[in-house]
């Protein structure tokens, strides 16, 4: 089977961090929607980097290892990029962690949310701040008297005093010898894809000289 370009390899890797950005970007946005999504797609992207960065063993395992062995044996041993494998791995099995919700309301003037309830959708049964994934909306009644929920913008003036952070069970604690105190998930992630932009482009730095051995 013939060896892939280095530079092919590179914007495949390229190609997995951009994606492992968008979830994180979807994991912290303002759509409810969007995060747990998000975070699986972080979280697999983020991983799938390192699988391709290693095909470059194909063009020189000798220097490839010499490179990536140390780097391995960090990921093994650090308890953030430990967790986030093995959250991987439970991912692909369809056996994802449930998500918790934490909110702190400085201020809120119900008035503000006015415009909202003048303006509910059809079936409305009432009005909610931060569920599960730290979304705001109404309960809706469907025809068969279940309900659903419907999610909604609030005001900016309302979101502004509203903190909200979602957390996985037992986070890690420590990166890189760091103590963490904040181990909400949005935090977290963008560690974890922040090593991984750092790993490739350690990679890019350190090994871009296989191009000569193994083409461009």
């Amino acid at each position: 089977m013939p060896t892939k370009p280095v530079d092919q390899i590179f914007g495949a890797a390229q190609e997995k961090l951009d994606l492992a950005r968008l979830g994180l970007q979807d994991l912290c946005g303002s759509d409810p929607s969007r995060r747990q999504p998000g975070l699986h797609n972080a979280v697999v992207f983020g991983r799938s980097v390192t699988f391709v960065l290693q095909n470059l063993r194909g063009i020189d395992a000798d220097a490839f290892d010499e490179w990536y062995e140390p780097r391995r044996e960090l990921m093994r041993r650090d308890p953030l990029l430990r967790w986030f494998n093995e959250l991987r791995n439970d991912m692909l099995k369809a056996v994802s962690p449930p998500t918790t919700m934490s909110m702190h309301i400085r201020h809120l003037d119900s008035s503000q949310l006015q415009p909202l309830f003048d303006n509910p959708p059809p079936g409305a049964r009432s009005f909610f701040i931060g569920d599960s994934v730290g979304g705001s909306g109404w309960e809706v009644e469907r025809p068969d008297g279940e309900t659903e929920k419907y999610y909604v913008q609030l005001p900016p003036e309302v979101e502004a005093n509203i903190t909200t952070a979602l957390h996985l069970p037992e986070p890690p604690t420590e990166h890189l010898g760091r103590h963490l105190d904040d181990t909400s998930i949005c935090y977290l992630v963008r560690l974890y894809v922040d090593y991984v932009e750092q790993l490739l482009r350690a990679a890019n730095s350190d090994l871009s000289y296989l191009a000569v051995r193994g083409g461009s």
